[in-house]
């Protein structure tokens, strides 16, 4: 396993084993936003290798310091660079727009079978809202990590000062008791 360190190191001295290990570990993050996003597999790639080329960039600056990893940045700016692209080509609609849209386009039993939809999505996270706010502190705290800012475990851990393996373990613990606490 390489160390993000040395995975840095190499992207600056442009050698071939780090850009290896960012596209077999950050490519497919990028590729999943930009589909559902409606962009193609092209637009994945074009853009998946301006974020690196950004990226490589920032590292050959010596005031340039990264403080996240290397997939959080990518990411980042696949993601700034998807919008701007899509705002400069005016296909951004705003997500209510988007909602009227879809609801003028609805007939009777589509519209009472979506209102239905909503309402039983709002009602689950509303459920896992109250259940969250029950948990400890450190679970509510882990699980936003893992699952609301898609932290790994090596992240996590540094973050609450614990080792992977604990991380593991304590969130298979939370998730228990959060399906507890929501009758699942």
């Amino acid at each position: 396993m390489q160390k993000e360190s040395d995975i840095i190191k190499g992207l600056r001295n442009g050698e071939s084993f780090a850009f290896d290990w960012i596209y077999q570990h950050c490519f497919a993050k990028a590729t999943a936003y930009i589909a559902q996003h409606r962009g193609s597999s092209q637009d994945a790639e074009d853009f998946f290798q301006e974020a690196l080329f950004v990226l490589v960039e920032k590292l050959r600056n010596p005031h340039f310091k990264l403080t996240s990893s290397c997939a959080t940045f990518l990411y980042a700016v696949v993601r700034n660079l998807w919008l701007y692209h899509q705002r400069s080509a005016g296909r951004i609609i705003s997500t209510e727009a988007e909602q009227l849209l879809r609801l003028a386009e609805t007939t009777g039993e589509d519209f009472r079978h979506l209102l239905e939809t909503a309402q039983e999505q709002e009602n689950q996270a509303q459920r896992v809202i109250n259940a969250m706010n029950q948990l400890s502190e450190e679970c509510h705290q882990l699980l936003l990590l893992s699952f609301y800012d898609n932290k790994d475990d090596d992240e996590i851990a540094q973050i609450m000062a614990y080792s992977r393996n604990f991380i593991k373990v304590k969130r298979f613990r939370c998730l228990s008791k959060l399906k507890e606490i929501i009758g699942l």
